[in-house]
C-alpha cells in the first residue's frame, strides 16, 4: 500500500530532480591577484591577503536568462565587472552580497571531444558547444575573504523561478517537545497553477515534514511546520535540518486525464532550530 509520505516523497524527488538543470552554481575559487597592477599570482578565494585586483573566469551553460555574482559577505568599496562592464549596485543582507550579472556574458564556442566509449568509425567525433563566458574582475579595498559564487537560473523563454536571495526559515518557537519553523520563498513570473513546497529533512537526512501553498507572483509565500522533538542547536553544536523548496505547476495530462506536476525550479535551504531544551517553556527566534 503507498502511503500519503511516500507519494509526498516521490513527487518532491521528481520535482527536484527535474529541476536540477534549471540552475548552475558555480563555485568560484581560483583567483589571478594583483595588488599593485603588476605583479600578478595565483590565490585561493576565500583569501587571507589584502586588498587589491581579482580576475577569474568561468564558463555557463548557453540556456539561462538570469546570473547573480554572491558573495558570503558584504563588499565595502568593491568595484565589480564582467566582460569589461561595470556591474551597478547590489543588494546587501544576512546571506552577504549579490549583484545582477545578467545578459553581459560573451558567447564562445567550445570544441570537446566524445568519450573513448563514443568513438564514429574515423575516431573521436568533435562536438561544438555555445557556452557563455564571464570575464570577472573585482576590485576592493580589502581582501576577498569570502566565497564567491556565480548563480545561473531560468531557462531562456522559460523564466519561471525561485528568486535565490528570498529563501529563508526562521524559528517561531521551540522547546524539546516541539519546534514552529516559518519557511518562505519568492517565486518569479508564475502562472496560476503554479505551487510552492517545502520538504524538511532531519540532520540525518530522513523526512521529517511537508506542506505546500500556492506560489505567489513576485511575493514571498510563507508556511508554518511543526517538527516534533527537534534537535536544537546550541552555541558548541549546530544541528543542521535542511528543506527541499520545489517550484511546480499542476497540469492535467492530455493522455490520461490525470495531473501531473511540472518542475519549474528547486532550491536547497539548510537551517538550524533555536529554542531552549526545557519542555513547555518557547522561545521565540531570529530571522537568519
Amino acid at each position: 500500500m503507498i502511503t500519503m509520505r511516500t507519494k509526498l516523497l516521490c513527487l518532491t524527488c521528481f520535482v527536484a530532480v527535474a529541476a536540477m538543470a534549471q540552475r548552475q552554481e558555480v563555485n568560484l575559487t581560483e583567483w589571478q591577484y594583483s595588488q599593485d597592477g603588476k605583479n600578478k599570482k595565483l590565490v585561493s578565494v576565500p583569501y587571507k591577503g589584502k586588498g587589491g585586483t581579482y580576475l577569474t573566469r568561468a564558463l555557463v551553460k548557453n540556456e539561462y536568462e538570469y546570473a547573480e555574482l554572491q558573495f558570503g559577505k558584504p563588499l565595502k568599496g568593491a568595484d565589480i565587472y564582467i566582460n569589461g562592464k561595470k556591474l551597478g549596485k547590489g543588494e546587501t543582507s544576512d546571506k552577504g552580497y549579490r549583484v545582477d550579472a545578467s545578459v553581459i556574458f560573451q558567447e564562445v564556442n567550445i570544441i570537446t571531444k566524445t568519450p573513448d566509449g563514443q568513438k564514429m568509425l574515423d575516431g573521436p567525433r568533435m562536438v561544438h558547444e555555445i557556452q557563455k563566458e564571464a570575464v570577472i574582475k573585482v576590485e576592493t579595498d580589502e581582501a576577498l575573504n569570502c566565497p564567491v559564487k556565480l548563480v545561473c537560473s531560468g531557462m531562456v523563454g522559460y523564466g519561471t523561478r525561485i528568486d535565490d536571495w528570498s529563501v529563508y526559515a526562521r524559528t517561531v518557537s521551540a522547546d524539546a517537545d516541539k519546534a514552529v519553523i516559518e519557511i518562505g520563498a519568492k517565486a518569479l513570473r508564475t502562472w496560476g497553477n503554479d505551487s510552492l513546497s517545502f520538504t524538511v529533512y532531519s540532520p540525518a537526512d530522513k523526512f521529517v515534514a511537508y506542506a505546500v501553498t500556492n506560489a505567489k507572483n513576485d511575493k514571498v509565500s510563507t508556511v508554518q511546520i511543526e517538527i516534533p522533538h527537534p534537535q536544537l542547536s546550541t552555541k558548541n553544536a549546530a544541528a543542521t535540518y535542511e528543506v527541499d523548496i520545489a517550484l511546480f505547476a499542476t497540469a492535467k495530462n492530455f493522455s490520461t486525464g490525470k495531473p501531473e506536476a511540472h518542475s519549474r525550479d528547486s532550491y536547497r535551504l539548510p537551517f538550524i532550530i533555536k529554542g531552549t531544551a526545557t519542555k513547555g517553556k518557547k522561545k521565540k527566534g531570529k530571522k537568519h
